[in-house]
């Protein structure tokens, strides 16, 4: 957390509200959102208690650092005074004279600046702050199931949204002090499978991938089994039988499947090396299927399944209220909820998490409510040890894609796309057109909130004056620019000298900007979604236009307020790297 939220919190604490104090009024007045904020981030509840949860960011900063609402101590139930004006009135009249923040009421809302004899001194130690954000985590186990595809075909659009999440939250939960794990599921069995198999068998003549990506070349053959198949829908049974056979181990039939899915990990390699993506744990479904069967049909047996249409197994979720599913079907073959339940208990066994984290399309929601149910019930995990990241469509200005009528559109082609129109930024500089062009499509991806659906315009996404990574980039540039002309580094910023230094507007905001930094990395770590950071950095950026077309740098003759605009951009420069990179995204020296 921001020390000086900590500080402020503390401030508050020491408030009295017609007889009543701040610091004893417990977390149980507020609603359960915020308490499952301060269980999440680790907070001492007695410590913190509710002033935590009401304490927030202004939505324009020029109002402040800092923001608190009044509005609860008028609420019915609490009734402390008549309206959330008076309270802000009375809660000013208690703090105006501290040390620390320059306090202003606007009607209902209380607002907080640190002052700005503070702000200079808080830059010499801009290191501790970003320290504090170590601390978040307390070294909890989070396990990120992420990217998780179907091997019947080549990664697309969807698989890009889950694999840059899964990257971009990896990484920040693991720098916020949490014990982070990647896991990675391979579903390589299946009807799709089935079909991709029967699709090679009727058209492949055994031909190999050679001028096309090696997973591309596999899910050529489902795209047109399927086509075939919604012509002749006789073949359905042909595929349906090369499931059972596949299930029943049926040596031609696996022989088949091997060689496909040997292709298609092949290509996934080349994806996951320029996405970044990494795992500690790959499963894959192939291998464990067997096993959930066994849990299934032994919880059949002792009556907490029960038997649907035709002799399947499915689930008994009545009174978790949902709907029932299928666990095992008729014709004995398996789903991806059989191997889901051995797949959570394999892992409790292995990883041991405190909390399992799925990053999966918003259309498995179902499947996940389910899913958290019948491990609950099974006594394999509780429901509250698991969250469904349920990220929603992503859509090109074309509209949305059909994997089975073969209008997929493919990531590594779209990430090729961008990189080309980067090649207009940085003509004759492959490398950095590269980066500029991998990373506009990382962040467009992320500056979005996770769970909403959106549509991604490839040409927006490198323009140099958007909502851009590029525009961030190009900041992170300017700035290296700036000492690459005076030959030097850095500077020692505790032997600068800055008592008779005025501070412009352009200067205060900035700073402002990037004390507000772990605000940010917070709310991730509470929404789950990498946006409010990708907000955060667009924020910075502007902040240090802002300042750089105001305020002069190169020409000034003012040593001492020369060397404070140098060391406030440098400390600008490191936190546009350090967070580009929690995105997953390298910056670039110049543009």
């Amino acid at each position: 957390m921001n020390k000086y939220k900590i500080k402020l919190i503390e401030l508050l604490k020491t408030v009295n509200i017609n007889g009543v104090s701040l610091s004893d009024i417990p977390n149980s007045w507020l609603n359960q959102k915020i308490e499952s904020k301060i269980d999440f981030l680790n907070r001492d509840e007695k410590s913190y208690n509710f002033v935590y949860g009401l304490v927030e960011a202004p939505k324009d900063l020029k109002n402040g650092d800092f923001s608190f609402p009044c509005f609860f101590f008028a609420m019915k139930g609490v009734d402390l005074v008549k309206n959330p004006n008076e309270a802000a009135n009375i809660i000013y009249s208690q703090i105006l004279n501290n040390n620390i923040f320059d306090v202003s009421v606007a009607g209902p809302f209380l607002n907080f600046k640190i002052k700005e004899s503070i702000l200079i001194d808080e830059f010499s130690n801009y290191k501790e702050n970003l320290d504090l954000l170590k601390n978040i985590g307390n070294n909890k186990k989070i396990l990120i199931e992420y990217s998780s595809p179907n091997t019947n075909k080549s990664q697309h659009l969807g698989h890009l949204r889950n694999n840059l999440l899964g990257v971009s939250l990896s990484n920040i939960f693991r720098d916020c002090g949490f014990n982070v794990v990647t896991s990675c599921i391979f579903n390589d069995k299946g009807t799709a499978m089935a079909k991709t198999i029967w699709g090679y068998m009727k058209f492949g003549n055994n031909s190999e991938p050679n001028d096309i990506k090696s997973d591309k070349f596999v899910s050529e053959f489902y795209v047109k089994a399927s086509q075939y198949e919604k012509e002749h829908p006789e073949v359905t049974e042909e595929i349906n039988e090369i499931n059972r056979k596949w299930e029943n181990g049926d040596v031609k039939v696996v022989a088949m499947w091997k060689k496909l899915v040997d292709w298609v990990y092949e290509g996934y390699k080349e994806t996951y090396e320029k996405l970044g993506c990494t795992f500690d744990y790959k499963y894959y479904e192939s291998d464990i299927y067997k096993k959930g069967k066994e849990i299934s049909q032994e919880a059949f047996k002792n009556g907490i399944l029960k038997e649907g249409d035709s002799g399947a197994i499915v689930t008994n979720l009545e009174k978790y209220d949902l709907p029932d599913t299928i666990v095992i079907k008729s014709d004995g073959t398996s789903l991806y909820i059989t191997q889901d339940i051995y797949l959570a208990k394999l892992r409790n066994e292995e990883i041991c998490p405190d909390k399992t984290i799925y990053i999966v399309a918003n259309e498995q929601n179902l499947h996940f409510k389910q899913l958290f149910a019948l491990l609950d019930q099974l006594h394999i995990g509780k429901r509250e040890n698991y969250f469904h990241l349920n990220y929603g469509y992503v859509t090109l200005p074309t509209g949305r894609m059909k994997s089975r009528e073969g209008t997929v559109v493919d990531a590594d082609d779209l990430i090729d796309s961008v990189v080309k129109e980067a090649q207009l930024i940085a003509p004759g500089q492959k490398n950095v057109a590269e980066e500029i062009g991998l990373g506009a499509v990382k962040f467009q991806f992320l500056k979005v909130d996770a769970f909403s659906d959106f549509v991604f315009d490839p040409i927006k996404s490198i323009e140099l004056t958007g909502d851009t990574s590029v525009y961030i980039q190009y900041a992170y540039a300017r700035i290296n620019s700036i000492f690459n002309k005076l030959n030097i580094d850095s500077l020692k910023f505790n032997n600068l000298k800055f008592k008779n230094i005025k501070l412009e507007n352009e200067e205060i905001n900035l700073m402002r900007e990037i004390l507000t930094f772990n605000d940010s990395m917070e709310k991730v770590i509470e929404t789950y979604s990498p946006s409010f950071l990708c907000k955060k950095l667009l924020d910075i950026a502007n902040a240090y236009n802002s300042f750089y077309q105001k305020c002069r740098i190169l020409d000034l003759e003012n040593d001492d307020l020369k060397n404070f605009r140098l060391e406030l951009s440098r400390i600008t420069s490191v936190y546009i790297k350090y967070g580009l990179n929690l995105l997953g995204i390298n910056i670039v020296d110049k543009m």
